[in-house]
Order: structure tokens, then C-alpha cells, then sequence
């Protein structure tokens, strides 16, 4: 005990004294790296074989830069991952890098910036190589937050969290309460930054609208699409249907309209999220999301489709879309290209790889017609063109030739269809887009979506045509279902506390509760599930399945399957 007593005594003299003699020390801990779906700065992958899930095996190089100083030394942590894109830290030795490492310096403490060098370890290729922003005097018991573009926005960002306390001679006493997050400007605005973290807080059991914050210093109303059977939930990005399809004409808005959120969240309404939200929301902090597709015709599920690691690019590379996908349909789908690393587009503003005549989306007989905005690269898929109602579609929702050549082709996405006419000809009824986390939960197939009530209107993103101004975020002219606005701040890594009443404070990133009835604590992330009588309860990541009754319970990633009403297909 006097020992111990002894111990601290003598530190706290030696941290008086170096108060007193100018001097001060920095003490930095690494908590995170994340080189995302695995690139090197070149834009080609670590590994040759990633599409066989080999990733990188990454090695580190760190500088402090302290201001006045010409310091040049870098601490080589040697290699960090084996076969894994992202490392998180803990409190040990990495090389020459004790975790954490403190910095004595004389004067007085001024701030510091945080230099990476990234390499990949078999082959010495650069990853990427970069420098913080510079964290001020005032910033003395901080965590640092920083994802670093690449390739010119084309790349996935980069990204280092770490934290830091200084001793000794500072120009401010420490904080009292806990440390303020350091971001990149513009500052995240209070709120969940997507479904999963907002059900992990507030425990909601029902799907909703709320309000999602993003890390381009706006927020977005998004509709949280929940299953209570697999307690999992996923963020709507887009959505098409007929409430409220004569408000909001997708074919009708401008490339700035696009760039920007508009519509109605919530099922069977017509929502867009923006341009600019998807990027920040795909690339603005350290999640990956998959993303999945549902389309109907009628009360039919037609379509259900799996993503992985998708990516919307900034408005300086043309929102360009990335993804991945075990099957041939879809935006994966290649004709002319691929929808994947393509630019968002429109007829107006055509920024496709290829002439606009050579898109049948556009031109269909030859004749010019109205498509909307989208990805067109193998120009079957567009699911932002004009709305059919299902009383003027053909059987299984085709879309006759009169139609296409006055309003356009519809809401179209090619799911393994002969294309004779270059175009699947069929026009769904009711879609929507959703993203989940790729480290989180998972989800299941929702059966439902095709048959369910719409959803009670909540305030659109942008005035409806002819409607009263909204005032107070409530539009005078509608009956409107408050919005649930989330006002919980989002960690530097994702972590995010419970409630006030919870006895889990923490979760980790990524990670989400079950209800306490749940059946099915955990469905592997990317997997989908049968209904509830299914006797294949998980399906491989990216594969579809057919409705309840089906006798073929696994598909493999290659085919496609349509659900109750229509006829597989494979490729």
C-alpha cells in the first residue's frame, strides 16, 4: 500500500514539474483502420483473388507532426492485418508502435496533425498515404475521426479513428465531462446515422419514418422497413408506388432535382433520397452496406435482389455506383456495360460511357421517350422512370408498345427476361431500394412489402405540387403521422449507447439486440431467410428465394427466382 501510494506521489511531482519547466506530453492511441472493400491507391485490389474474399494484408507507418517541427521520423508498426481489410487496436505493441505512444515535447502544447502511410505488406503497393487535419491547442482530451478520398472520389475513403490526452503545459485545463468527437467539417448534426443504429437505441418494433443524420451536414427522412420476426430492419433509399405517383413524376425531374431528396417515405409511396445523401450515407463513415431490391407487380413479389458493398460516389466523379453481386440480373446485368461504375444520368444531362441512342431506355423504336434518372449502363434496369398503374399494364405487368413510345419504358430492372426488344417491357408496381449494414445483423426476405398498407403520410422532403407551405415540418393541406426525430450523436467508430433505462450501454459497431422473444437471435449479414414455414432458414448471401411454398429451398447465386405468381429463371 505505501508503495503504491509512493508511485503516484512521485508521478504527480513529475507531472507538476513538467508543468512547471514548459514542457508537455502527447499520448496518442490508434483505434481504428479501415481500408473498406480493399483497394490499393491505384484503384486495383490487394489481392488478385477478391472476388474469392482474400483481402489485404496491410502495413503501417505513423508520424506525429508537431507545429514548428521538421520531425521526419515514422514508426513502422509492420504488418497489422492478415487477410483482413480493417484493423481495430488494441493496447499493445505493434513493431516499433507501443499502443498507445506518448510524445514529450518542451513549450507549451500547440495541437498536432497525424500522418499514415498504408502499404500493402506482400508486394510494398501503396494503399494510401495521407495527413490529418490539424487538431488545435484546445483539443486536449480528443478522439480524431478522418476518412481520406481517393483516386479523386472514385475509391472508397480511407479511414483512422484515434484518440488523445496531453499532460503538462497546456493552454486550457482538461474538460470535465467526456470528449467532444473531432470530425471532418462539415459537422454531423445530432441523429442516428441510419435504421440499424436507431432500433438498436430506442428499441422500436414497428416500421417507421424518421430522420437520419449524414455526414454532409444534412439530415434525410428515410422509412425504416422492420421484421419482427427476425428483428431486423433496413434503410429505404428509394421507393416507387401508387399513393402518391401523379406528386412526385420521376421522369419529370431535373439532373439538380436528382442530386437532392425529394418525395414521400414510406411503402407505396415515391421517395428518393439524393445523390449527395447516398454518398455521404455510403461512404461518409466507416459502414459498408449491402443493399436489396424488392418489386412487385400487383400483391406479386416479382423481384427480390441482393447487393454487396455498394458505394455511391461524389458529384465531382458523377455519383458513380459500385457494388457487387452473385448473380448476373440486375444492376450487375451486362449488355453494353453494367450499371455498376456507371454515372448517374439523365436524358437532359447524359453523362452515360456510351451515345445516348444506344439505350433503349431513351430510345425504344426509335423514338425518343421520358426514362427518368439512373445508372444506365446495360440500359434494362430503370427504376426511376415513369409510373404505370397496374390498371394500365398487360398481363404480368408488360408494358404495351403505345405506352412506351408516349410516356416511356416504366419501372423496369431485368430479373433473367428474354429481351427481344432489348428492354424487359415489364413495369412494377410497387419497389423499393434499402441498405444494411454488411458487418450488422443481416436480413430476411419480406414477404410482405407487396401486400402491405401504405404507409399514413408523413411530411414530404419537398412541398407537393399545390399543397399549403409546410410550416413547423407539418404540411397544413394533409392529415400527417408525426416523424421520429432521432437526437442521439453517432460515435467515431459506430458505437452507439442505449437508452437511459438500459442495461447494455454499449453496443458495438455494427452489432444489433434481438427483442427478447426473438426466435432467431442471428442471421448471418447479406443471408436472407424463408417465411416462417420454411425449412431452409438461412440462404447464402446475394441468392433469392421463392415464396413459402417453395420446394427448392436453396438457389445457387447464379440463378433467379421469381416468387409466388411467375416462373424461374436462371443464366
Amino acid at each position: 500500500m505505501n508503495n503504491s501510494r509512493y508511485f503516484l506521489a512521485v508521478i504527480g511531482f513529475l507531472l507538476c514539474l513538467q508543468d512547471v519547466l514548459g514542457q508537455y506530453t502527447l499520448n496518442v492511441l490508434l483505434s481504428k483502420f479501415d481500408d473498406g472493400q480493399g483497394f490499393l491507391a491505384d484503384g486495383t485490389h490487394c489481392n488478385n483473388f477478391w472476388f474469392e474474399g482474400k483481402q489485404c494484408n496491410i502495413q503501417l507507418k505513423i508520424r506525429v507532426n508537431f507545429p514548428g517541427s521538421d520531425n521526419d521520423t515514422w514508426v513502422d508498426l509492420g504488418q497489422v492485418t492478415s487477410n483482413a481489410n480493417s484493423i481495430i487496436f488494441n493496447q499493445t505493441t505493434y513493431g516499433a508502435w507501443a499502443n498507445p505512444t506518448s510524445y514529450p515535447q518542451d513549450g507549451q502544447y500547440a495541437g498536432f496533425s497525424l500522418s499514415v502511410q498504408a502499404f500493402e505488406a506482400t508486394n510494398g503497393k501503396s494503399i494510401d498515404e495521407f495527413t490529418t487535419p490539424f487538431y488545435g491547442a484546445g483539443q486536449i482530451n480528443d478522439v480524431g475521426y478522418y476518412s481520406h478520398p481517393r483516386l479523386d472520389d472514385l475509391l472508397e475513403p480511407t479511414l483512422i479513428t484515434f484518440a488523445w490526452f496531453v499532460q503538462g503545459n497546456v493552454s486550457s485545463p482538461p474538460p470535465t465531462g467526456e470528449p467532444i468527437t473531432t470530425t471532418l467539417t462539415p459537422s454531423i448534426p445530432p441523429g442516428s446515422m441510419d435504421c440499424e443504429m436507431a432500433y438498436d437505441i430506442y428499441k422500436y418494433e414497428e416500421s417507421q419514418v424518421i430522420t437520419i443524420s449524414l455526414t454532409n451536414g444534412k439530415t434525410a427522412k428515410v422509412y425504416c422497413e422492420y421484421d419482427k420476426r427476425t428483428k431486423t430492419v433496413q434503410t429505404v433509399f428509394q421507393s416507387r408506388g401508387s399513393t402518391d405517383a401523379d406528386q412526385y413524376l420521376f421522369e419529370d425531374q431535373t439532373y439538380d432535382d436528382y442530386i437532392k431528396e425529394f418525395g414521400m417515405a414510406g411503402i407505396d409511396h415515391n421517395y428518393w433520397m439524393g445523390l449527395d445523401n447516398l454518398n455521404a450515407f455510403t461512404t461518409g463513415r466507416s459502414k459498408r452496406y449491402n443493399m436489396t431490391i424488392i418489386a412487385c407487380c400487383g400483391d406479386e413479389m416479382k423481384v427480390f435482389q441482393t447487393y454487396s458493398n455498394v458505394t455511391v460516389s461524389d458529384g465531382n466523379s458523377g455519383y458513380i455506383i459500385n457494388g457487387q453481386s452473385q448473380s448476373s440480373t440486375g444492376l450487375s446485368y451486362n449488355t453494353i456495360k453494367k450499371d455498376f461504375g456507371q454515372k448517374f444520368t439523365i436524358a437532359t444531362n447524359w453523362t452515360g460511357s456510351f451515345p445516348q441512342e444506344f439505350c433503349p431506355m431513351f430510345y425504344y423504336n426509335g423514338k425518343a421517350n421520358q426514362a427518368g434518372g439512373w445508372w444506365f449502363g446495360n440500359c434494362a434496369d430503370n427504376l426511376n422512370g415513369h409510373y404505370y398503374s397496374f390498371d394500365e399494364l398487360g398481363d404480368n405487368c408488360e408494358v404495351n408498345d403505345g405506352n412506351i413510345t408516349e410516356y416511356g419504358t416504366g419501372i423496369e430492372l431485368y430479373n433473367g427476361e428474354n429481351l427481344q426488344s432489348g428492354i424487359p417491357k415489364i413495369s412494377y408496381t410497387r419497389v423499393r431500394m434499402a441498405f444494411y449494414r454488411a458487418d450488422g445483423k443481416g436480413i430476411s426476405q419480406n414477404s410482405n412489402f407487396c401486400t402491405a398498407e401504405p404507409t399514413p403520410d408523413s411530411s414530404p422532403t419537398t412541398p407537393n405540387p399545390g399543397a399549403t407551405t409546410p410550416v413547423n415540418g407539418e404540411n397544413t393541406g394533409n392529415t400527417q403521422q408525426p416523424v421520429t426525430d432521432i437526437t442521439v450523436s453517432a460515435g467515431p467508430t459506430g458505437e452507439t449507447p442505449n437508452g437511459p433505462d438500459s442495461s447494455n450501454p454499449t453496443i458495438p459497431s455494427g452489432d444489433t439486440t434481438d427483442g427478447p422473444d426473438s426466435s432467431n437471435p442471428t442471421i448471418p449479414s447479406g443471408d436472407t431467410t424463408d417465411g416462417p414455414d420454411s425449412s431452409n432458414p438461412t440462404i447464402p448471401s446475394g441468392d433469392t428465394t421463392d415464396g413459402p411454398g417453395s420446394s427448392n429451398p436453396t438457389i445457387s447465386g447464379d440463378e433467379t427466382t421469381e416468387f409466388p405468381g411467375g416462373s424461374t429463371t436462371s443464366n
